[in-house]
């Protein structure tokens, strides 16, 4: 059954009542609780501070914390957190010293919102100091107490007016109950003083007050026992308790056979708190008598001397003893006298009473408090002190520098650099005392604080992402401070990014960089440097720097050229150049392959030539009439690649050594024979040899008798009878000495077949000689149109009945009818009819 219509955050009781034909039953009473929003209570305030505060409440039911605060009940300010918790916290900072605020708490789960009543508190201000007094007043210390309404720390600033000139060390525990020891006073001696306290919200300083120094009595004494200043240092001592010594115990021991010291078992100290440097004498005390040692041990050490003395305590006791005399000590407990039980006589004993300390006098005025002090940071590591110099009757001995409270050394003069140990960018107080001869010490002068200069910027102390003096084809460049910011590195950097390499700070254009990564963008193709100048954390720059360039290329490079040679009698390389141009980062390397297709590299992978222009590609295995393409690509400085560029194909020849060796090839093959003699020149053709056989070469390019050329072509069979090559590309060389013509009768013109596919004339036998340069003699027997007929009795005829062979000028003069002339010229061959004859191309011709 459902209830609806129930209050939220309510109790409720019920019980269940069931029925049947039997009667009815009712259970007993139970409970339950419903929800709602949170139920809020315990609001409570701790932690007040000048700035900050904590809210404090509870809640019935997991919800959120939220406080809403302000000045006015208007608020105007909220904190808190979403989590669901039923004990909230809420931490309010940046909060107004000195300051009342209104605030109200609220709470939210998933059926709604809770607030609370409106409360108030009020924040601290500067502290209010009371109750200043000074306590323990002696003729060189004095104790200053003070109270506080809230936490602070304590300093007392003291000295013979009431511009002070000295301060206590600086107490950095917050208390509200102060107390601050000043020593080093002068006896009989009026002071001024005043009291500060410090906390987050200010400094407050009292009135001033005045307290004096009581005068000094010239003595210490130590009792042994029964003072402050007595210590047992080894062995088990006697303690006595009789009449006749000062105070009312005294102590003793048996002496040891060794009168070394370091024979010495037993040994007590008496240590005295002096209020002045100088000289004293020293006395001691004792009960003497016949059992005690005429050789007792005594060792005096003072501030600079060390001496020891024996001392026959068999007599004079009863009385002060002089001990020794003008000892310089120190103010303080530097000092002490010792007695020890090195008598030589284990039969005998020593007497441990009093010491008394008489001062003598001398220089027991301190020198001025120095003043002017100042702070420079030098560098990182380094920091330079100079103050005013201070008076003293006597002169100044020199000075003592503290830091933080320290002293870390001194200086004779009133200059001082401190070198050791100091860290980057980070703040250190120093004070400085004088002191005089007498060892008496000034007051230390009021504390100057001053920070060490940052780590001066550079590429260890400031890293990229990406290399400098490199391009790059992405705009983003990320910077780390290596170590970050803050104390020991840096405060702050001042940069600019822009692409001049160096800057003039102060111009413009500069930003401050004060943590985390610093990321940058190059707008457009260049290169970038970031400057960079360092300051620590008094604003004071250290170091500059021009890290990069940087540069930025989004443009791949262009391809210009790519370069083959058309033909290549190698199976095993190829020759190739190429260009591309990159106005911004330049090429970096070119890549190349070789393919049967442009772009391809299935005759040769992808591979890098540097910055090479040129090539002998190798380690490719060509076969002989294919055609392969040169593919390259260029690499510019950024890494971005270009588009690939292909050459025109180069196809692969049959190297042949000689028109003779090509003959052998069937037709249609790619044939390439280097450096043979161009024999005959004529319209459209020209013949190549030497003196064993020779080729018709068909090209319409003009070339010259007894220059040497290669030629690629196919081979041809023309006018049916004469193998050619059909030129696709020639390369014309030197001249030569030119082919010496063979001297042949008309009957071996032309002769038998040579192979399968260069056949001889009909009925020809011996060499195939056709293509090769002869010459040959005789009667012109008839004139044709363009040559005649030559007889040198041979008895050759042609179909239509002509005597001799036939001898072609083309356009040339021709020779009268029965003239007897000499022909060098070409054996070629012609069809007569059926049959195919032998056939001269006149190259000259001569009259016998």
């Amino acid at each position: 059954m459902e209830l609806s219509g129930l209050q939220p955050n309510t109790l409720y009781h019920y019980r269940v009542i069931s029925a049947s034909a039997d009667g009815s039953t009712t259970s007993g009473d139970h409970t339950f609780t419903t929800s709602g929003p949170p139920l809020i209570s315990s609001v409570r305030v701790s932690g007040i501070k000048a700035v900050s505060a904590v809210v404090s409440w509870a809640t019935n039911t997991p919800a959120g914390s939220t406080v809403f605060y302000g000045t006015t009940g208007a608020y105007g300010s909220q904190a808190g957190s979403s989590e669901p918790v039923t004990s909230h916290r809420v931490e309010l900072t940046g909060l107004t010293p000195d300051t009342t605020y209104h605030f109200q708490v609220a709470s939210a789960n998933a059926f709604g919102t809770a607030a609370s009543e409106e409360f108030t508190f009020h924040t601290s201000g500067s502290p209010k100091i009371s109750a200043v007094l000074a306590t323990g007043i002696g003729s060189s210390s004095a104790t200053v107490q003070w109270q506080t309404d809230v936490p602070a720390d304590s300093l007392v600033d003291y000295g013979l007016t009431q511009s002070y000139g000295s301060s206590s060390p600086l107490d950095e525990v917050d208390v509200t109950a102060h107390t601050v020891s000043l020593s080093g006073l002068q006896a009989n001696t009026t002071y001024h003083y005043r009291v500060r306290s410090a906390n987050e919200a200010g400094t407050t300083y009292s009135d001033d007050y005045t307290f004096t120094t009581t005068i000094f009595v010239g003595e210490v004494i130590v009792d042994a026992t029964d003072g402050v200043g007595f210590t047992f240092v080894s062995g088990a001592w006697v303690l006595g308790a009789r009449s006749g010594h000062i105070g009312t115990d005294y102590c003793w021991a048996f002496g040891v056979a060794g009168e070394e010291e370091a024979d010495a078992t037993h040994r007590v100290r008496w240590t005295p708190a002096l209020p002045l440097n100088g000289p004293y004498d020293v006395y001691i005390y004792y009960a003497s008598g016949s059992n005690r040692s005429p050789n007792s041990y005594w060792r005096v050490v003072g501030s600079s001397s060390v001496a020891t003395r024996r001392v026959d305590q068999t007599v004079s006791g009863g009385s002060w003893v002089l001990l020794a005399s003008d000892v310089q000590f120190a103010a303080g407990t530097d000092g002490y006298v010792e007695l020890c039980n090195n008598i030589g006589s284990a039969s005998r004993i020593v007497h441990a009473d009093a010491v008394k300390f008489v001062f003598k006098g001398g220089d027991a005025t301190p020198p001025t408090v120095p003043g002017g002090l100042d702070a420079a940071a030098v560098s990182p590591t380094s920091i330079e002190l100079t103050w005013d110099a201070s008076l003293d009757d006597t002169g100044v001995a020199g000075y003592k520098i503290i830091r933080n409270g320290a002293q870390i050394g001194t200086s004779p003069t009133n200059r001082f650099t401190d070198e050791t140990g100091l860290l980057p960018n980070t703040v250190y107080s120093y004070r400085v005392s004088a002191y005089d001869a007498a060892g008496n010490d000034s007051g230390l002068c009021p504390a100057v604080w001053r920070a060490t200069l940052s780590v001066p910027p550079g590429p260890d102390t400031v890293t990229c992402t990406r290399a400098a003096d490199a391009w790059h084809a992405a705009s983003d460049f990320t910077f780390t401070a290596v170590g970050g910011f803050g104390a020991g590195r840096v405060s702050r950097y001042v940069w600019a990014w822009d692409t001049n390499p160096i800057h003039i700070w102060g111009s413009g254009d500069e930003d401050d960089w004060t943590g985390g990564d610093l990321k940058l963008t190059a707008p457009a193709s260049g290169e970038y440097y970031l400057h960079l100048r360092g300051y620590n954390s008094e604003g004071v720059a250290s170091g500059a720097a021009h890290l990069g360039p940087y540069g930025y290329d989004p443009t791949p490079p262009a391809m210009l050229s790519v370069t083959a040679d058309p033909y290549s009698t190698s199976i095993t390389s190829l020759n190739a150049s190429w260009s591309a141009a990159d106005l911004e980062s330049g090429i970096r390397e070119y890549e190349y392959s070789v393919g049967t297709q442009p772009g391809e590299a299935d005759a040769k992978q992808w591979t890098t030539a540097g910055a090479a222009q040129s090539a002998l590609i190798t380690g490719v295995f060509l076969e002989d009439g294919e055609t392969y393409y040169v593919n390259v690509r260029a690499v510019n400085g950024a890494g971005s690649v270009s588009g690939v560029l292909s050459s025109g194909g180069t196809t692969i020849a049959q190297a042949a050594s000689s028109a003779g060796e090509a003959r052998g090839f069937p037709d249609g093959t790619l044939v390439a024979i280097e450096g043979q003699t161009v024999t005959a020149a004529f319209d459209g053709f020209f013949y190549i040899g030497d003196r064993s056989s020779g080729l018709r070469v068909v090209s319409g390019e003009a070339v010259t008798v007894n220059r040497s050329v290669t030629v690629i072509g196919t081979l041809a069979l023309v006018n049916g009878c004469e193998r050619a090559l059909e030129l696709a590309h020639m390369v014309v060389g030197d001249d030569t000495d030119g082919v010496i013509a063979a001297s042949m009768v008309q009957r071996s013109l032309g002769g038998g077949a040579q192979n399968a596919y260069t056949p001889g004339v009909t009925g020809g036998a011996g060499v195939n000689n056709i293509g090769l340069l002869v010459r040959v003699a005789g009667r012109v027997t008839a004139l044709t149109e363009d040559g005649f007929y030559l007889e040198d009795g041979s008895g050759l005829k042609d179909a239509p009945g002509n005597t001799g062979v036939r001898v072609w000028v083309g356009s040339g003069a021709l020779p009268e009818a029965g003239a007897f002339i000499q022909v060098t010229g070409i054996s070629s061959c012609r069809a007569s009819g059926s049959a195919v004859v032998p056939l001269v191309l006149a190259r000259s011709i001569s009259i016998l």
